[in-house]
Parts: structure tokens; sequence; C-alpha cells
């Protein structure tokens, strides 16, 4: 289990490693040990081994400290991590974690399960937005640069982003609060530079591809050195005699350095366009070039400081002016240290969540440990108390008897309770004979609906009267006449029937949940039923939700611009139909005492349109007179259609002639002796005459119909649930009906 208190602060750079080990004393935090160990080679050298010289500096580093117990925290450099800002829209804190994973698939640029990620907000005390730093890095890198660790023995309690242990340094150092001057630290490494802008409690950070190694390869090109010989003159370059020389042969990578930082600031300007920006903290052992201090003072117009001491912590002994020497390459170690003490302003752990789970766990032990231990007493407490009442109750013979007869009576009492239990309860049954009557207003109203409908097209007095006469005097076109052919339904079950104007309907007997079943389904809702558990109410659990089905209503009309025509009279009624029940349904959602639907109608309408609308024209533009089906046409009645068939095992339906608003004469039915001789029947006479001949002729047939329309209209009937249309009706009743007084007692 690492210590909460002692932490090892380990920076893999590319020229050294930095360690640093920081233990907390009461308020105080002192440094205890560091190191830098320089590699034999910069980690940028062509064909180098960089995995190999890691681990042989976290070799020398064990050889020199013992690590102990020590919490373990190493860092990524910035240029191998990714790092995005983002604000978030104001949202309840609960659903921060939520939005934050939305932002970080979109900024991420690698699958986010490719990826190991943490986040952390930003809010300042005087605004109400919220900002967010995603930070990330692949796995693949991350197991790379765990494995130097773990093949020297060293486990990693933590890991973050380099350029946020300098921020946390900073911060903690400077003792800053949220609301920090407007500040930017500028860590330049051995291949980069980290740049971080702090302002008003947000954090904002960009790693720059030029370092330190940058300028040494200048020297190497400008003077012909190699590159250790120019690493040695950059190092003592401040007091070198030719300290202006070496300036002049870098200048190039300043300018290029400088030209970076001022783009960087410029694109942060532009996401915040009230940043002021107070001051430059420079780090890095780079910052030890002669000139470049003043040079970036006078590029950025900024006061530029060089930080390389320390005032928050407290190093004694011989290692002060070692210390003191580094101290300007130190800020990031010491932030690692920080954020394992739990004194970090950004925490970030892109450490593989096994990994974390693992350390949870195995910090756990101990108490797991006490709490088996604990277990264990409290089992055996437990049966040494059950062995010393056995033994009492073996030994008196008189509480065995009372236990006995305690026990006997409560046996009898649970035979009992399973007889009550297994018995029929009359709730159930009450609750099916109730359902006998759900839905028997269905097809009434939907028929209603349908007739209001066609009587929304306001057709004239004359085509109501049914004078042929009289509907002659209006031009065919011009009348509004629709005629209903067919009305067709479609279940979920996929089975269809078709309702015929005049056909008769039995779907409703028996309950609208048996007509929408096969056999089967039937049988299978009715041992549902016999075993179903009424609720405390006294109802029983419902079986099925109610059915949905589609009306197809199959027609034609003689009205010109018949899809203008029909959109503006039936497809608006059902849609406005439709619109009525939506309000009362929002009506009933916002005070469920309302009723939720119009009191006669147990259903919805949805998804109203006209799926075909088509020009009779098109039926090979014969003259109505050819038409076939005409009885009072000779020779029609051999090419007439067959009977359609009937509703659900009922006898076939006479196909409806065109007339009044789809509403034709009955047609007398087959074979009643004496009257109406037809198929099946005997005449008068005694012969056999057939039905059509007998049939009334239509006056209007001879007109021109190549100008009707025919069309095909559907819309979706759903069903509420059974318990609201009973409440329906039952809010009906109570509207329709008054209460009626109930004499008193002392009224009598």
């Amino acid at each position: 289990m690492p210590s909460s208190s002692d932490c090892w602060g380990i920076e893999i750079g590319a020229h050294a490693i930095k360690a640093l080990r920081l233990q907390k004393a009461g308020q105080k935090f002192s440094v205890t040990e560091f190191d830098v160990i320089p590699y034999k080679k910069v980690l940028t050298t062509p064909d180098i081994d960089v995995d190999e010289q890691i681990r042989l500096g976290m070799d020398q580093l064990l050889a020199r400290h013992t690590i102990g117990n020590a919490t373990i925290v190493v860092s990524v450099p910035g240029h191998m991590a990714f790092a995005r800002f983002a604000k978030l829209p104001p949202v309840e804190p609960k659903k921060v974690p939520d939005i934050v994973k939305f932002e970080a698939v979109q900024q991420i640029p690698f699958p986010i399960e490719q990826v190991e990620w943490d986040y952390q907000t930003f809010q300042h005390a005087d605004s109400p937005d919220v900002e967010v730093g995603i930070f990330a890095i692949t796995k693949e890198r991350v197991a790379n640069w765990l494995n130097n660790f773990h093949a020297v023995g060293l486990h990693v309690h933590a890991m973050t982003l380099s350029p946020l242990a300098v921020y946390n340094a900073i911060a903690y150092d400077e003792q800053w609060a949220d609301a920090a001057p407007g500040t930017i630290l500028m860590d330049i490494g051995t291949s980069a530079t980290d740049l971080i802008i702090i302002e008003g409690g947000r954090l904002w950070l960009r790693t720059i591809p030029i370092g330190g190694h940058h300028f040494t390869e200048a020297l190497v090109r400008g003077f012909k050195l190699s590159y250790s010989k120019a690493e040695k003159i950059k190092k003592e370059a401040a007091t070198s005699k030719y300290a202006r020389q070496i300036f002049q042969a870098m200048r190039p990578v300043f300018v290029d350095l400088v030209g970076e930082v001022q783009k960087s600031l410029g694109y942060y300007q532009s996401l915040n366009r009230d940043a002021d920006l107070k001051q430059l903290i420079g780090m890095g052992s780079t910052f030890r070039l002669p000139g470049l201090q003043k040079f970036l003072k006078q590029q950025l117009q900024l006061e530029v400081i060089r930080h390389d001491e320390f005032k928050s912590i407290e190093i004694d002994g011989r290692d002060a002016a070692s210390f003191a020497e580094n101290a300007l390459s130190m800020a990031p170690a010491y932030g690692l240290a920080l954020q394992g003490l739990e004194q970090d302003r950004v925490t970030c752990n892109v450490l593989p969540s096994v990994l974390i789970r693992q350390q949870v766990w195995k910090s756990k032990v101990p108490y797991n440990i006490a709490a088996a231990v604990l277990f264990s007493a409290a089992a055996v407490i437990g049966y040494s108390n059950l062995w010393i009442d056995r033994q009492t109750y073996a030994a008196n013979s008189s509480a065995r008897q009372q236990a006995q007869a305690i026990i006997s009576t409560a046996q009898a009492k649970q035979t009992e309770w399973k007889a009550i239990e297994g018995g029929s309860d009359p709730r159930s049954k009450i609750e099916n004979l109730r359902r006998i009557l759900d839905y028997r207003n269905v097809w009434p109203s939907i028929l209603t609906d349908i007739d209001a409908a066609l009587a929304s097209t306001k057709p004239q007095e004359e085509v109501v009267s049914a004078d042929p006469e009289a509907i002659k005097t209006i031009p065919r076109q011009l009348r509004k006449q629709v005629t209903i052919d067919l009305i067709n339904y479609g279940y979920e079950s996929k089975k269809q029937d078709t309702l015929q104007i005049f056909g008769e309907r039995s779907a409703i007997q028996g309950g609208m949940y048996e007509g929408f079943m096969t056999n089967e389904e039937m049988e299978a809702r009715r041992s549902a039923q016999a075993t179903a558990t009424p609720t405390t109410t006294g109802e029983a659990q419902p079986v099925q939700d109610p059915p949905s089905f589609t009306i197809t209503i199959s027609g034609t009309t003689t009205r010109e611009s018949a899809p203008k025509f029909l959109n503006d009279t039936l497809v608006k009624y059902f849609n406005d139909k439709e619109a009525e029940m939506d309000e009362a349904d929002k009506s009933h959602a916002a005070d469920p005492a309302k009723n939720p639907i119009g009191r006669d109608r147990p259903y919805r309408i949805t998804n109203v349109k006209i799926d075909k609308i088509t020009p009779l024209l098109t039926l090979e533009n014969r003259p109505a007179a050819e038409i076939p089906g005409n009885p009072r046409i000779p020779g029609a009645a051999e090419e007439a259609p067959a009977p359609l068939p009937g509703v659900r095992g009922l006898p076939g339906a006479v196909r409806p002639l065109p007339g009044v608003r789809g509403l034709p004469g009955a047609v007398p039915g087959p074979g009643i002796e004496g009257e109406f001789p037809g198929e099946g029947g005997r005449a008068n006479s005694g012969t056999t005459t057939d039905v059509a001949s007998l049939l009334p002729g239509d006056p209007l047939a001879k007109e021109d119909h190549t100008s009707d329309w025919s069309f095909v209209m559907t819309f979706r009937i759903e069903l509420i649930r059974p318990e609201e249309a009973r409440k329906a009706e039952q809010d009906e009743h109570n509207t329709t009906t008054p209460a009626q007084p109930v004499a008193s007692v002392e009224g009598r």
C-alpha cells in the first residue's frame, strides 16, 4: 500500500531522468531526496534505443535511492499526448461526465476505446461558464512507457502529462488563488516546449516542437562542431567570451520559437477576447542561454521571469546547493510529487483503468482481512451460543412440549392459509366479466367518424336529395359527391377482413381482445387470465397491450381537382380529429383527473393520408355504358364481379352500387320463399329468376364517368388501454346522468 505522506515524482525527459522525493510533515513539505541522471546520449539521437537508455537510467536511480512504499507518480511528455479544451453547455453537475465523454469522442483524433483519457473542469468564480480540459494518450504509448518501469520492478501509481505537472508545481509554489493573474508558463525541454496559460481559473496549453536540441543543432551547423561539443558550448554560453557569436548562431531558432509562441498567444486571445496576460515565467535549462530572456521580453512585450527557485518547499543540508543549481528543470518532478500527496490543482491520471482498480483492491486488502477476522469471530460466537441453547433445550422436556405445540399450531395455520390461497378469487371473475364489454363501441365510433368525414364534404342539396333529375342539374365535375365502395381493416397480426357498407359485423362479439386473436392466441390469453394474480386493488394484471389496426377506405368522387378536394375535406377532418385527441392527451398528462380523449372515442387516430388517387380515365377510356357489372346493361350480368367475401365467416355481401354518399339501397337477402325470388329460393310461379334482373338500375349510369376519380385513403386506429376507456365511459355517464340524492335514515 503506497504511503499518503511520501511520494516520488519521476520525469522521463529526453536529456535526463529527474526525480524528486517529497515528504509531508504536518502542513509543510520537504525535499528529502532528488536526482538528475543524464543519458549517455540524448533520446533524440538517430538510431538510439530509447527504451534501453531509459531503463539504464532507472537502474541507476534505484541503485542510488530506496523507493520503499512511497507513492510513484510519473509523467509523459506533452508532445506524446493530446490536450483539448471546450466550453460546456449549462447542464446539471451530475450530467457533466456524460457531456464530457461526448466532447472527448468529438475532440480526440483516435477512437475513444484506443486511448486512456481524463478530464478537468475549470470555472471562474465570476462566470457561469464551465470549461473542460480533456487529456488523452493512446493505450499503445501508455503500455510502452510503463514497460520501462515494470522492467526495473517499479510499480507506478499515477501517470499525468508533464505540462500539467509544471502547472501544479508553480500554482502551489506561488500560492495562486482561483483569480490568478494572466500568466504564461514556458517550460523549454530538450525536444519540445510546453506553453501553459493560466488566467482567471482557466487553463490552456500547447506543445511547441522546438526545444534545447534545436539550439544545439544550430551550433553544430554554425561552428561545424560535434553534438557533444556544441552541447557543452551551449551550457557555458553565459560565461563564454564568445557569447555574442553563440547568440547569433542560435538566433534563427530564437526567432522560430518566439514566432510559435506568438501564434499560440494569438489563437488563445481569439478564443478569449477578454484575455489579459501579464507575465511569462520561464523554466528549463535552456533558459540559461544568454539573451533569451531579453529577446522574449522585447518580442512579446511581457515581463519575463526565470523561475530558478522554489519558495514553498524546504530542503536542508548539503543537497540544498545542488538542488538550487538544478531547480530550473525540476518543476515537472515537483508537480508530480505534489499530485501523489493530493496537493495538485489539476488532477489527471491516464494510467490504465485496470491498474487503477488493482491498486484500489490492493489498498483494501488490510480492511478485507480485518473484516474476515471479525466475521469468523462472530460465526464462532454464534455457533457457541447455538450449542449452549441446544444443550439447554435437550435438558428441559417441558420446554420441548411447549415448542412442539406451537409448531403444530403453526403448521395447521399454514395448511389453512394454503387452502385459502389455492381457492378461486372472485375479483378475477368480476374483472373478466367486466372485460366482455371492453371496446364494444369501437366500430360504431369509427363508422360515425367516417360518416362525419363524408358530411364534411358539404354535398349540395340536390346530391343529398337522391333525385336523379335534380342531381343532373349540377355538372358532374362540380358535384361534391364522394362514394365509399369498401372499408378494409388490417390488424397488427397481419390478418385482414373486409367490411362491406351493408355487411354485418360480429368481430366485437366476445370482446375486442378476442376479436383480434387466433384461436391459439385466445386460448393462451384465457389460460393467463385464469392464473393471473389480482392486485391489492382487486384488478387483474393486464394480459397484453391493446392492439392497433389500419382502416383503408376505397371510393370514388366526381369532384374535379379531387386531390385538393379530398385533402381539404376527408383528410382535414381526420387530421383535426387526431389533433383534438392529442390536445386531450396533453390535458390528461397535465391533469390525470381529466378524460384522456373524447368521451365516445376509445381510440386515437394517427397517420391519416391518401395512399392512392387515380382518374377513372385510366380504365381504358371506356364509356360508363360499357363498364361491366351494371345490371341494367345487356350482357353486363355475365361480366359482373362475384360478391365480396363476408366479414369473418359471415355470408358474402353484394358490392354496393354507386349512389348518394356511398350509401346505396339495401339488397334483399337470397332464398326468401314467396317474394323476391332469387338464388336458393322459389318465385310465386315456381320458376327460378336471376336476382340481377330484379335489381333497380342506376339512373346516372349513362353519364360520362371518365372524369371521376378513384382514391384509397388510410388511417391508423390506436386503441387506448381498457382502464382508460372505462374511465372515459364513466366520465360520460357521470356527466349525462346526474347523481340521485340518497334519502337519509332520519328522513325515512
